[in-house]
């Protein structure tokens, strides 16, 4: 994820937790879908936006083409490192770089991707105009950003638990990854970044996961929320996960679980 602010610091034990619970739980179905949207060429030169642990990246390089490049970005160093273990592939260049201040030259990529992370950015149209910069021109932007919490239960009962857990100075986390879904205001910031065309389209996955304990424990100690719930001194991190597990087992039940997610594609040239 690529932002300067608190609601970005995956550091810590966080990325490995992130990896193990909460990638497979969310971001996989979304990996494979946005992957196969990129066009890319025999020599194409494509750049990742937000790469976390490479979830997204894994699966771009399972369709790139032998001479194609990849240049894999985040802000979070901790976050790259358990990326670059997961893939190895010489296609691969590794930088740590922030979205609204890209450090490559203009008209250098064919593509740009970035999966979950535009809601982090601080300054949306900035990071719009950064990627607007650096693409070639005709060429696009795909990225995915969360739909409302209405459409995404996991993210509601995260937010009831932690309402109910904290009365007083609630950790406002979860408000983060749902918080950008307003498609006109997605569509206006891209616009105002230099962006002509906008297209935004909605898709929905179920998220599995073998045991609500499993998904809770993604959606706390594999989020900055972690840090969050220790700094407030009322209960433990692992002690908030128990909670949003038994309220994920008291609405669906014991055993693997299946979560309606939604959330939007976007494509911008």
């Amino acid at each position: 994820m690529s932002t300067s602010g608190v609601h970005a610091r995956f550091v810590g034990s966080i990325p490995d937790y992130y990896e193990r619970y909460l990638a497979p739980l969310l971001f996989a179905p979304y990996a494979r879908d946005l992957a196969c949207r990129v066009e890319i060429g025999a020599t194409s030169r494509i750049l990742e936006l937000a790469a976390g642990t490479g979830q997204l990246t894994r699966e771009l390089v399972s369709v790139m083409e032998p001479g194609a490049r990849l240049v894999a970005t985040d802000l979070n160093g901790p976050m790259l490192e358990v990326a670059r273990q997961m893939v190895r592939d010489p296609r691969v260049e590794w930088r740590e770089a922030d979205a609204t201040a890209l450090p490559f030259e203009a008209g250098t990529f064919d593509e740009v991707v970035c999966q979950f992370g535009v809601h982090h950015f601080p300054d949306k149209v900035a990071a719009a105009a950064e990627v607007r910069r650096v693409l070639r021109r005709g060429r696009a932007y795909h990225f995915s950003a969360w739909s409302s919490v209405a459409d995404n239960p996991l993210a509601r009962i995260a937010q009831e638990t932690t309402a109910a857990c904290f009365p007083e100075n609630p950790p406002t986390y979860y408000s983060v990854p749902w918080g950008y879904c307003d498609t006109r205001q997605i569509e206006s910031d891209l616009r105002a970044g230099g962006f002509r065309h906008v297209s935004i389209q909605p898709v929905n996955f179920i998220a599995r996961a073998p045991s609500a304990d499993h998904a809770a424990i993604g959606i706390v100690q594999g989020t900055p929320m972690a840090q969050a719930v220790v700094e407030r001194g009322i209960i433990s991190a692992e002690a908030f996960a128990a909670i949003i597990a038994a309220v994920l087992t008291r609405e669906l039940g014991g055993g693997p679980i299946a979560i309606p997610m939604r959330a939007w594609v976007v494509r911008a040239e």
